[in-house]
């Protein structure tokens, strides 16, 4: 199978990233999965989209400065390996952390197509069509275009999901049997793939072993100030050892949790999708009407009918 993976976008060399495609293809699917869950279910499993893009503006922003100061100080300070290792991980959780929050707080209505459904499915395989035929002829842009059949296919079966109706009685025994293998896939990509290829990543091609430290342990640097010293040669930040396997092994529980989460977010939002979504207004006023009992329960007047 042929490199799907650029070596750079928009001159940035990522050809770094390339050993990890099949994370990364992990990745895409997941995020891919919980989109069409989100289009399919039509109701949202969190409830603030802020809260999804603080966190990727935040954490994105974060570990990229993290990473820049890091490149900024010199190569023999010990912060600089504790900066670069951590703002990437930060960075990258933080990243997909955010979107994936921000796509299960989708609260789609269904969407009416502009065309049938036999017509965009015709436009579809016509379109990756012509991807495939100028991919085969010109080689220099066959990963491009590629990528542009894969995307084509994705955005089609997505605006496909996302104009069904919205389900509110029961499945046919194929469509929860479908279902059920749909939802073993995204909990295999999520507990064991996407872990398993970023510990396969880290440790063979980012060199995240037991031999490589971001810190050989010392004295603690409040210790340094009681003894009357600024700084001294044995004075650390971090004052225990610390490998970059133990790193990875933070980041790959924080996966599991990830996962976790993103689990019991869908199933308990998946058992309340028929409930209807209550407005803030409707919020208010029923919080109003039932301030408006007696402390024995039963109903006052207003002041204003009481006047008249």
């Amino acid at each position: 199978m042929p490199q799907l993976l650029p070596s750079s976008i928009f001159f940035f060399d990522i050809s770094w990233i390339r050993p990890g495609g099949r994370l990364v293809l992990a990745v895409l699917l997941l995020t891919v999965g919980l989109l069409w869950i989100m289009l399919l279910m039509k109701h949202p499993a969190v409830k603030s989209f802020k809260t999804g893009a603080a966190i990727f503006v935040l954490g994105v922003g974060g570990g990229t400065s993290m990473v820049i100061v890091g490149r900024l100080l010199d190569e023999s300070s010990l912060a600089r390996g504790t900066l670069i290792v951590n703002g990437f991980m930060i960075a990258w959780i933080a990243g997909f952390c955010g979107l994936w929050t921000m796509i299960l707080s989708i609260n789609a209505s269904q969407l009416k197509l502009p065309v049938s459904k036999l017509q965009h499915t015709g436009i579809t395989i016509a379109i990756m069509l012509i991807f495939y035929v100028i991919g085969g002829f010109v080689h220099n842009v066959s990963v491009l275009m590629a990528w542009l059949a894969i995307i084509t296919l994705l955005t089609s079966v997505s605006l496909y999901i996302w104009s069904l109706p919205k389900r509110t009685e029961d499945g046919t025994w194929a469509e929860v049997i479908f279902g059920a293998m749909a939802s073993f896939v995204l909990m295999a990509l999520i507990y064991a793939i996407i872990p398993h290829e970023w510990i396969t990543f880290a440790t063979s091609y980012l060199g995240f072993t037991a031999d490589a430290k971001l810190s050989e342990g010392g004295q603690f640097i409040l210790k340094t100030w009681l003894d009357g010293n600024f700084w001294t040669k044995q004075t650390r930040l971090i004052p225990f050892e610390v490998t970059l396997e133990a790193m990875q092994d933070q980041a790959t529980m924080a996966i599991y949790v990830v996962g976790a989460v993103i689990n019991i977010k869908l199933f308990s939002a998946w058992q309340k999708r028929n409930d209807p979504l209550q407005a803030k207004d409707e919020t208010q006023s029923s919080e109003s009407k039932l301030s408006k009992l007696s402390r024995f329960g039963r109903p006052m007047k207003s002041l204003k009918a009481t006047k008249a």
